[in-house]
């Protein structure tokens, strides 16, 4: 009997059917606390949910009844790369390859976790290990072309992934990795396919939607620009991430100072202001204007999440708000309604990653809130009569400015994480 539910439970866990999974094992956890192989299951699913005290806290449940189980280390490995913790999660893998080194699995997910840290060399060295061992595992060639391809040999990527479809034509995560690769090697009508062919196996998968939604959006020749822009910069460490990030911010300010010093120059140095100023503010507001966008799309609107959709709304208000309050501005003598087009233009920035993640729980949202705040107060202070130059343009457009700066931190901090 319990081999049967067991089986029946891990059956539930491959259709993504946790709810119904967790009181089968709860049932037999109840009769059995020390069955580890019930409370690997439990973890996997706690993990799967985001739920990853819990999961180290079946893990270590898991240790105590059977410290020599190796696989509770790969779980533990899991949690790790999973709340950006690489260093740990390198060490745990490597604890679980010591008990077991000719167990592929192992190898690929160390791969899959050095991939994640941009260190793409020693990525492709654990998966071709792992495929030494086992030439079909489908992580280790997924994440072997993922390699190959930022190690800027495309041919043998495509090869790989290539094999790795035909050992399972109908593997989700594969055509949705074969998907991104063609994304980012500028092939968005073919990597559409694949990401319609990975929904069509898993409608749920978030990494194939995402995919779709990014494919949708690069249509637009404005918004593939900004993709491949991304692509470049996302394939660099954080420490040259940041040498890109503020050597626009500061040669911004040498264009401008250089200009002012000389006004000679002012004729080279202006136009390419405004280009440094459209291409900085255009990136910050091509990813909120592309999701709404897709929101009024027939089938775009599927493939965001519940935070993306509000956010694009948020921001396409903020968007129409600019527009009437600038044109108004212009009609009418109060100089206050072009400073609430200005604010709420600028408010899109902040607006468009409200829900982004960071360390604490609702970080961007309340620094959104409270830039919005800000700004407010900046624009009834003028209409009771301040002039441009009141205290609170002033904590906006610093909080702006510092908002900018922590949104590049936790986005870099996200992808580079050690």
């Amino acid at each position: 009997m319990r081999d049967q539910q067991l089986q029946k439970a891990r059956f539930l866990f491959d259709q993504h059917r946790y709810s119904d999974a967790e009181p089968i094992l709860g049932a037999l956890m109840a009769q059995d606390p020390s069955d580890t192989e019930v409370i690997a299951l439990l973890a996997e699913i706690r993990i799967q949910l985001d739920d990853y005290d819990e999961a180290l806290r079946l893990i270590d449940l898991g240790l105590n009844a059977d410290a020599s189980i190796e696989y509770f280390f790969y779980l533990r490995a899991k949690v790790y790369l999973y709340t950006q913790q690489g260093d740990k999660a390198v060490f745990w893998i490597e604890k679980a390859i010591e008990m077991d080194p000719v167990y592929a699995a192992y190898h690929a997910f160390k791969a899959y976790i050095q991939l994640h840290r941009k260190n793409f060399q020693e990525a492709l060295d654990a998966a071709n290990h792992a495929l030494s061992l086992e030439p079909e595992n489908l992580l280790a060639l997924n994440t072997r072309s993922s390699c190959l391809l930022k190690l800027n040999n495309p041919e043998d990527a495509f090869e790989t992934i290539e094999g790795a479809l035909r050992e399972d034509p109908n593997n989700a995560y594969t055509h949705a990795n074969y998907g991104w690769t063609l994304l980012e090697h500028g092939d968005t009508k073919k990597a559409l396919e694949h990401f319609r062919e990975a929904l069509r196996n898993d409608p749920n998968f978030e990494l194939a939607q995402s995919g779709m939604a990014e494919a949708l959006k690069a249509r637009f020749p404005v918004y593939k620009w900004y993709m491949n822009f991304q692509f470049w910069l996302g394939n660099l460490s954080s420490k040259y991430q940041w040498f890109v990030i503020l050597g626009i911010y500061f040669g911004q300010k040498l264009i401008r100072a250089a200009g002012a010093i000389s006004p000679a120059l002012q004729p080279f140095t202006t136009p390419l202001l405004i280009l440094i100023m459209i291409f900085v503010f255009g990136s910050w507001i091509i990813t909120p204007i592309g999701n709404l966008v897709l929101r009024f799309n027939e089938y775009g609107k599927f493939l965001l999440s519940k935070e993306e959709s509000i956010s694009s709304l948020f921001c396409g208000a903020a968007l129409l708000l600019a527009l009437l309050s600038g044109i108004t501005g212009f009609i009418l003598p109060q100089p206050w309604w072009i400073t609430l087009s200005l604010v709420a233009f600028t408010m899109v920035i902040p607006l468009g990653g409200m829900f982004n993640k960071a360390r604490w729980p609702h970080t961007m949202l309340i620094i959104c809130i409270g830039l919005g705040v800000l700004g407010a107060l900046a624009v009834i202070t003028e209409m009771q009569g301040a002039d441009l130059d009141n205290p609170w343009i002033t904590l906006y457009g610093f909080g702006l400015l510092a908002y900018q700066f922590l949104h590049n931190y936790l986005i870099i901090n996200r992808g580079n994480f050690h």
